[in-house]
């Protein structure tokens, strides 16, 4: 199951549920450093123990798809200035 929880104006909470009863919760947040360049800090919070899931696989699978993310992002044309 995943619940996505948006603050506005630039935070989000992903909470994945697994039916294992995992649960990783994932906060995004976004701060703007200039009007061209934007900055995002990702944490993610688990109840599982490193010898369940290690934290090379989770950050693996974390990077991987914020490179989708970054490449969906980056090819967006912006059409209003800030």
């Amino acid at each position: 199951m995943l619940d996505i929880t948006w603050f506005v104006p630039s935070c989000v909470k992903f909470e994945i549920t697994y039916p294992s009863g995992l649960v990783h919760i994932v906060v995004n947040t976004m701060t703007l450093i200039s009007n061209t360049i934007s900055q995002m800090v990702r944490f993610c919070i688990r109840n599982d123990m490193e010898e369940q899931t290690s934290i090379q696989d989770i950050t693996a699978f974390d990077r991987t798809v914020s490179l989708e993310d970054k490449c969906i992002l980056e090819s967006i044309t912006r059409k209003h200035k800030l």
